[in-house]
């Protein structure tokens, strides 16, 4: 799938980097006369044919990973500075040519080659029953999956251009595919959030033994910090290891001041999440308003989906919107401040034991005189090395 969306993805950020630095430079109208007789030949709207080649594009930008996606716009932002290190790139190559061109020269290492004919044989058996290798070594059923996969990937991102796509729209079929959409995106939001709320146990487990394992390696490490046999290489580095892990054993141990702070971080979390959800409820409120062809603006939908426990009267009397109503209210009451913090909270005290067992381990007489000659022998390394 690599190849297929890495070739679709890198002509489609030159296209795109073409396109804004034109618009940019204003070479370029965005109402231009393509768009507008594509809107009149799908008898779409202007506004509706940018979004879905938004879409597109958007879609085909991030379908390699974060660093490509990350590397695509660094590439559209200094699109000009690309071009002009393209520019001198194909001036030197020019000059090179004409160069050899004034003065050929014929190379010395090349030598005659002697063709010699061979008698060809009757093919044989191993390769008169080979089986045909699929074409690029690829599956003809992975391909299908393949391009699958990269044809609806529009349909599975950028959700907030669906949702402005599900406004602007005039055709009743593009306002019920972006509400369908918008509303399979806030399916998938809410398992997402119901698995990082029910099932993170296992991942708050991995961060302790974590912790654990590296600090067991550092401790490993000052078995060879000795007065006599200093090690000269890494030794800042295992310092500066030792000194975090000892800091954040230590703020783990004091369980007021972890506690307060894991409830500090859930509300922020949760705060995000619940005006993100909001913010798609909202739109979706409105989209069910309109199917219904209830007059009901988005303003007034976003007003009501942000106070929802308190304004789920002020929804349009429909029954959908009802029950996502009542879908809103108990995502927010149950998973939010039952499931949510009280588990973080409960998950806590596992990490806060290991913490406890390995600030022990530091406490260890031994460990703490290797320690003290490792601070030691460090600053005097630095010392040396600065003075040098």
């Amino acid at each position: 799938m690599t190849n297929l969306t890495e070739s679709i993805r890198k002509p489609v950020t030159f296209l795109l980097a073409v396109f804004l630095w034109l618009h940019a430079l204003l070479f370029l109208n965005i109402h231009s006369v393509v768009i507008s007789k594509c809107a009149h030949i799908l008898r779409l709207t202007t506004s509706e044919v940018v979004l879905f080649v938004l879409l597109f594009m958007f879609s085909m930008v991030t379908c390699s990973g974060f660093w490509r996606t990350l590397r695509s716009l660094a590439y559209i932002y200094g699109f000009p500075f690309v071009v002009l290190g393209y520019s001198f790139y194909l001036c030197a190559v020019a000059l090179l040519a004409v160069h050899r061109w004034f003065n050929p020269q014929v190379d010395p290492g090349q030598k005659e080659i002697t063709i010699v004919p061979q008698q060809v044989g009757a093919p044989s058996s191993l390769t008169a029953v080979a089986p045909r290798q699929p074409i690029n070594g690829v599956p003809m059923k992975e391909t299908c999956l393949e391009l699958l996969h990269v044809l609806l990937r529009p349909l599975r991102t950028a959700t907030f251009l669906w949702c402005f796509l599900l406004i602007v729209t005039t055709h009743d079929w593009i306002l019920w595919v972006s509400l369908v959409v918008v509303l399979l995106h806030i399916v998938r939001d809410i398992l997402r959030l119901l698995k990082v709320a029910l099932f993170s146990g296992p991942l708050l487990q991995k961060i302790g033994e974590y912790l654990r394992n590296s600090v067991e390696t550092a401790i490993a490490g000052l078995e060879v910090v000795t007065r006599e046999n200093i090690p000269k290489t890494e030794l800042q580095t295992l310092l500066n290891k030792i000194l975090l892990f000892e800091i954040v054993t230590s703020f783990l141990r004091n369980r007021d001041l972890a506690v307060k702070w894991a409830w500090f971080l859930a509300i922020v979390f949760l705060g995000g999440v619940y005006v993100y959800l909001a913010l798609l409820f909202s739109f979706v409120y409105y989209g069910i308003a309109r199917v219904s062809a209830i007059a009901y603006s988005w303003p007034d939908a976003l007003v009501t989906s942000l106070f929802i426990p308190l304004l789920i009267g002020d929804l349009p009397r429909i029954v959908w919107a009802k029950l996502l109503g009542g879908l809103q209210c108990t995502l927010i009451v149950v998973v939010g401040f039952g499931t949510v913090l009280n588990f973080i909270v409960r998950k806590l005290d596992y990490i806060r034991v290991e913490a406890i067992t390995l600030s022990e381990r530091f406490a260890d007489q031994t460990i703490r005189e290797r320690y003290l000659i490792l601070k030691e022998r460090a600053g005097t390394h630095l010392t040396n090395n600065s003075t040098g």
